[in-house]
């Protein structure tokens, strides 16, 4: 919303306002990292510092937006930063560096076929080469600009350029009176005004140089009655009139005829006068206007701020209930957890059952990780302040915690509740990372997973530890996949992401639970602990972690 008020306020020249809205959504938009848009902002800023005379911050913003159209390879973001590029060294005052910039842009825009671009293009290099003197160059490029404007069947631009064409001709005939010249620009401003009279309510400075061509000539009565002609078309509008007034003061001054120079100059004071009073009008209504606007928003501001403050009561109110329905909640799992612990450590006294309690004390070594991570989550959706999140964070927390306490005390589980419980595990880690990551859980056709059975909470540890170290640490675009598949007697595990990838030099949570994972399947005295392998993908960043596991 900021970002188009700031465009609006600079198509009425309002450059103040502009900026203020701009660069209000230009933090939105760096914030999300959104190139595009930010490129987009910063090339608006350019303008508006250039046209302010701001060169430095207007070379700051567009080198920044060349970057992004860099990055994103937008070619016709690169088009629009050459263009603006050449407006801020003709506000500089370099006429020849922004003939080379403007140039540029022309191909990008004959690759696009665009011909309404490469006809504005061809205009705006001919006022530059125009301004340079050179009008030869300035007649071929708005002869480039007129094909254009023909081609896409726009009158009035092919209007503009059959007048432009006819102001080069005039320059020449003015520097070397040459009659030829002058006749051509009689030519082509006949052309202008004809079409122009197709758009009664606009300006037709075609008239106006034809009587500026007569008055050249010293033809004045041709000149008089385009005079006549012009202000029938202006329908005595005072902005236009005294462009036409001011033009025959200056030819009658010229010509010597003091008796036309002093009535142009009655007419020129009195026509003066109401714009003076119009402008004035003008001004008090917009100081109104903002008066009201002003009142308006400071309304809306006591409103905002009553109604904020009522939230944030409310919201208080809610965490303190919240707070303590968590803090039940922990305390109840962690005496359940140590509950749990004390009594597996004296239960069974022989070799075979404590080998069970090994295995047992392993996967419980990864639910405390687990636990911890999931609460951390709800208290991270408690500073946010989004109740329905919570809500729903508490109840996929409480379906995982009756899981996982259902599967860890079992020395076996089926595929299908392993499978199930890891589903709801990467779920909830989805949904606490606002989703910027997705998932496949695959497995071969040949494996029944409702007969199949494993050791319990195998693949989570190996889930959590991409999610956690893997794909946490990139913006978007996240995907994990556990392949399952079956060689003879054996279960073919594969976790991969496409994360930052592994590093052997940080000790962090993939170490522990790769050592506590290698040590669960050494318990089985198969050999299984030997094909625990974890890598880095080759194909692209990320990594892959496989095992396999002997079936009885």
């Amino acid at each position: 919303m900021h970002y188009l008020k700031g465009l609006f306020e600079a198509d009425n020249s309002n450059n103040q306002e502009a900026t203020f809205f701009l660069k209000k959504s230009l933090t939105y938009f760096v914030d999300e990292n959104d190139l595009l848009f930010e490129a987009k902002i910063r090339l608006a800023l350019s303008r508006i510092y250039a046209d302010e005379e701001l060169f430095v911050e207007s070379s700051a913003e567009l080198f920044k937006a060349r970057n992004n159209a860099i990055e994103i390879d937008d070619k016709i973001l690169t088009a629009k930063i050459l263009e603006s590029l050449a407006h801020l060294f003709y506000k500089r005052g370099d006429i020849g560096q922004s003939l080379i910039e403007l140039e540029k842009v022309i191909p990008y825009y004959l690759e696009f076929n665009d011909s309404v671009k490469l006809s504005r293009i061809c205009n705006n290099l001919a006022v530059l080469h125009k301004n340079n003197g050179d009008y030869e160059k300035a007649i071929a490029y708005n002869v480039q600009s007129l094909d254009y404007g023909i081609s896409y069947n726009n009158k009035w631009e092919v209007s503009q350029s059959y007048n432009n064409i006819g102001t080069n001709y005039l320059n020449m005939y003015l520097e070397t009176d040459s009659l030829h010249f002058a006749d051509m620009a009689i030519w082509y401003y006949n052309k202008a005004a004809k079409l122009k009279k197709l758009y009664p309510h606009k300006w037709n400075n075609a008239l106006t140089n034809l009587e500026e061509v007569y008055n050249a000539l010293g033809e004045g009565d041709l000149a008089a009655q385009y005079e006549k002609e012009l202000i029938k078309h202006t329908y005595n509008d005072p902005k236009y009139m005294q462009i036409i007034y001011q033009k025959s003061l200056k030819f009658a001054i010229l010509n010597k005829e003091t008796d036309k120079a002093l009535m142009y100059y009655s007419k020129l004071d009195s026509v003066e006068q109401i714009l003076k009073e119009k402008i004035s009008y003008d001004f008090e209504q917009m100081l109104n206007t903002q008066n009201q606007l002003f009142e308006t928003e400071r309304e809306k501001a006591k409103i905002k701020k009553e109604e904020e403050e009522k939230r944030l009561e409310a919201e208080r109110a809610f965490e303190k209930v919240l707070l303590t329905l968590i803090a039940v909640v922990v305390g109840g799992v962690i005496l359940f957890l140590i509950s749990m612990l004390y009594y597996k450590n004296v239960k069974h006294r022989n070799e075979k059952e404590r080998n069970k309690l090994k295995n047992t004390i392993l996967r419980n070594q990864m639910n405390p990780h687990f636990i911890f991570n999931v609460l951390t989550a709800i208290q991270n959706t408690l500073f946010d302040n989004d109740p329905l999140i919570t809500s729903s964070y508490i109840s996929r927390f409480a379906k995982l915690i009756r899981q996982n306490f259902d599967l860890t005390h079992k020395e076996k589980i089926t595929l299908s509740e392993d499978l199930s419980a890891l589903n709801n595990y990467i779920e909830t880690q989805r949904i606490r990372f606002g989703n910027k990551f997705n998932y496949r859980l695959s497995v071969a056709e040949e494996i029944d997973i409702d007969t199949c059975q494993i050791p319990p909470m195998m693949l989570q540890p190996l889930c959590e530890n991409a999610i956690e170290h893997g794909l946490r640490k990139i913006q978007a675009d996240g995907f994990l996949e556990v392949k399952i598949s079956k060689k003879q007697n054996k279960l073919l595990f594969e976790v991969i992401d496409n994360g930052v990838g592994y590093q052997k030099t940080i000790t962090d949570g993939k170490e522990h639970s790769f050592s506590v994972l290698k040590s669960r399947l050494s318990l089985a005295d198969k050999g299984d602990e030997l094909s625990l392998k974890i890598e880095n993908r080759k194909d692209t960043k990320g990594t892959i972690v496989r095992f396999s596991y002997t079936l009885n």
